[in-house]
């Protein structure tokens, strides 16, 4: 079996969709090692996918032009590279297809994570909701198959871009290893020591903004009388102004806010 990935986000996305496409292409790896893997990335930032051990096959953007627009070859030129390369399958890891996929004679998946930014448009730019749209709908409309990772985004595909449902299928994301082992009791006791933690409480990860809804999770708690602490971890938007007035005015002292 070939396959083909847009690993743009696995090599540039330090959370989220970055997360989803590690943990998926790592497990993917581990469990069938001889398949062939083609990752198809504009650009690498940084060190985020280690692939040492890993037969992965990468191709990045060749000729100044491409090199100069990435983003170009990510959603016109890949599909090029697909002819060449032949995989049997290419999978979308976050949201997008490339142009002109049908095109390649290559059967595609791609994967929904979410279509928020039209349940709730106020929380995203005019210009940013039109381009997502178009490359959401370009994705769902032409995919051989599509994966919701929740029955809420499955639905909303069907809602908003009329998708036959038989087309979809609901796959909920993994849990990375680290969440599975074990942390001895000196390394726990020295992180609640220094960000002065209580030894039990809800914890909350995730840049505090709007749409993350961090503020209905305190409401929820205090107007429930809830004896847990909550811990909320994550770079501070300007949303963090009302979760700071909310828990000011109501005198709460078990919520903990790390940046």
């Amino acid at each position: 079996m070939q396959i083909g990935f847009d690993a743009k986000r696995a090599f540039n996305n330090q959370s989220g969709l970055g997360n989803y496409s590690r943990n998926l292409l790592s497990a993917l790896h581990s469990r069938y090692p001889d398949f062939r893997y083609i990752l198809y990335t504009p650009e690498i930032k940084g060190n985020l996918f280690d692939l040492t051990g890993k037969s992965f096959e990468l191709r990045t953007p060749s000729g100044t032009f491409h090199q100069v627009l990435p983003s170009i070859w990510r959603s016109f030129a890949i599909s090029g590279e697909l002819k060449k390369d032949k995989p049997d399958i290419y999978h979308g890891l976050s949201h997008e297809l490339p142009s002109g996929i049908k095109n390649t004679g290559v059967k595609s998946v791609v994967t929904i994570h979410d279509l928020i930014f039209i349940r709730y448009p106020a929380l995203y730019s005019s210009i940013d909701r039109y381009i997502y749209m178009k490359k959401f709908r370009y994705a769902c409309r032409n995919a051989d198959k599509i994966i919701a990772v929740s029955r809420q985004t499955a639905d909303d595909i069907v809602q908003y871009f009329g998708i036959d449902p038989s087309k979809i299928s609901v796959v909920y994301q993994s849990c990375n290893p680290g969440f599975m082992s074990e942390i001895d009791e000196v390394k726990m006791r020295s992180v609640r020591n220094k960000y002065k933690l209580p030894e039990h409480y809800i914890l909350n990860v995730g840049n505090i903004e709007e749409r993350k809804n961090a503020l209905t999770l305190i409401k929820a708690v205090h107007s429930a009388k809830i004896d847990i602490p909550v811990v909320i971890i994550g770079r501070k938007a300007s949303y963090y102004k009302y979760i700071r007035k909310y828990i000011d005015n109501n005198r709460l002292k078990h919520i903990h806010i790390i940046d």
